[in-house]
């Protein structure tokens, strides 16, 4: 679960509500489909690669609604001083989505001009986003992977060995979770003119690879962070936003203009 962030410098929390949602359910769904792929007779590796469409569709599911939860806990962590238009309210998006009204609409800008109401990514450019990901090959080369050390388990192992892959492809989608998240911060920041910042939860869990990047600006927008040597244990899936390691926990908040 994504505990929430200590105080920042504006004395605000990582809203992770959504973001929980997102996870538990995701997580359920894969034990769901391991469970149900491998069952009490079949706990062979052919068993266990039965379950790829149904994580695969979990992680993607997980994945999409995630740069929606991005995007709002984004906005909440905006001031709407900072803002040059003002969210008014999220449309619900999947999973019986997240009707959340995180501000009331406003009256005019100065000068008369009326405030426009700012949107979510639309649901295509999320699915567009998240199908680059290529969410299958990455299952399947999990899968195929424990799969292989499944069938030469002891029949008295082979239990442990699944719940082993069951936690390997949750780790997998975990990451994707708060990639998406991410995503969606990154999003929102662009969509109102706004840099980043690296955030991390501050707490005993952070690694000694993620610690130092914590509040590190991104330069210019639309760019990368830029990685202190050594780069530490970072994933293939890293471009430059966190996460940057499996299970990492940090997350690109809006930059506060100063």
């Amino acid at each position: 679960m994504s505990t929430p962030m200590p105080p920042g410098a504006g004395g605000e929390r990582l809203p992770t509500a959504g973001l929980d949602d997102v996870e538990a359910a995701t997580e359920a769904a894969i034990a769901d489909a391991v469970q149900g792929a491998v069952g009490a007779q079949d706990a062979t590796g052919r068993g266990l690669r039965g379950a790829g469409p149904q994580v695969v569709e979990a992680i993607t599911r997980g994945a999409r609604r995630s740069v929606t939860v991005g995007a709002a806990m984004a906005r909440a962590l905006t001031p709407a001083r900072d803002l040059e238009e003002i969210v008014a309210e999220f449309a619900p998006v999947g999973w019986g989505g997240l009707v959340q009204v995180v501000g009331e609409p406003l009256g005019p800008l100065p000068g008369g001009a009326p405030r426009r109401r700012a949107v979510l990514p639309d649901q295509a450019t999320v699915v567009q986003e998240v199908a680059g990901w290529d969410i299958p090959a990455r299952v399947d080369e999990t899968l195929a992977r424990q799969a292989a050390r499944l069938d030469v388990e002891p029949e008295a192992r082979r239990p442990r060995r699944v719940g082993i892959a069951q936690r390997a492809l949750w780790t997998q989608g975990l990451t994707l979770i708060h990639r998406a998240a991410g995503v969606g911060s990154a999003w929102f920041a662009g969509a109102f003119g706004l840099g980043l910042v690296w955030y991390t939860r501050e707490d005993e869990r952070v690694c000694p690879v993620c610690g130092p990047l914590h509040e590190v600006p991104i330069p210019r927008q639309g760019g990368g962070f830029v990685l202190p040597p050594p780069p530490g244990a970072t994933w293939r899936g890293f471009t430059g936003l966190p996460p940057l390691h499996p299970r990492c926990r940090c997350f690109p908040r809006p930059r506060h203009r100063r």
